[in-house]
């Protein structure tokens, strides 16, 4: 009874007068160490929060951010558009974060299947689509203008997304449809960006296959 009194009282002193709540978890637990208190938690129940910030200025079309970790960003839009066409277009800003998080949700969840995946490269060909409709309708727009009734949000992604994997020697390997099909589900459900399409409303209609078994393959050097 002592005991789960103490840790009564320092569950208390965490959730009340501790600093953030990873830091009180570990001071919780090392004191809990010390005093010979078996505790057992699940993972799930830690919360861990990431934040990411960026600041930024805009003039006419453009916009430019810098990151706290000291990278910088540029958006603009066509000429057609009214814009400079200096840099990416911000939909396209997004895509590209729907590659990049995908590239590395995908590193990571290969490194923790079992039997381990490990991905060599991803070759990834997106296109993203939306009904203008969402930022064009009822224009001009006044104070008894009605909100667009069509969603302003890209409306589905299409593509193809081709996963090259190698076995511990460096040789490329085969993955197989059933461990593509695992793969594509837990990053589709693990990465930020595309989870946060998906619950917006995006269809994701992007084929995953696995590279050793495509005849045709894009050189990254022709992208460039």
């Amino acid at each position: 009874m002592k005991g789960k009194g103490l840790v009564r009282g320092m569950m208390c002193f965490m959730t009340r007068c501790a600093p953030p709540f990873p830091n009180r978890c570990a001071a919780f637990l090392q004191t809990a160490r010390r005093c010979k208190i078996p505790v057992t938690i699940q993972q799930s129940k830690l919360a861990s929060t990431n934040s990411y910030q960026l600041k930024g200025y805009g003039q006419s079309c453009a916009a430019n951010m810098k990151t706290n970790t000291n990278h910088t960003l540029c958006t603009d839009i066509p000429k057609s558009m009214g814009g400079k066409d200096s840099a990416p277009q911000p939909v396209e800003h997004l895509l590209a974060a729907y590659i990049g998080c995908t590239q590395a949700t995908a590193l990571f969840v290969g490194r923790n299947m079992k039997p381990r995946v490990l991905i060599d490269k991803i070759e990834f060909d997106i296109v993203g689509h939306r009904d203008e409709r969402g930022a064009l309708d009822d224009i001009p727009i006044t104070d008894q203008s009605p909100l667009p009734q069509t969603p302003a949000r890209l409306a589905s992604l299409t593509g193809s997304i081709r996963v090259f994997s190698k076995d511990r020697l460096g040789q490329e390997v085969a993955i197989g449809e059933g461990v593509i099909r695992l793969l594509e589900k837990h990053v589709e459900h693990r990465c930020p960006v595309a989870n946060m399409m998906i619950l917006s409303g995006c269809q994701i209609h992007v084929l995953w296959e696995d590279g050793f078994d495509t005849k045709a393959s894009t050189d990254p050097a022709r992208l460039v």
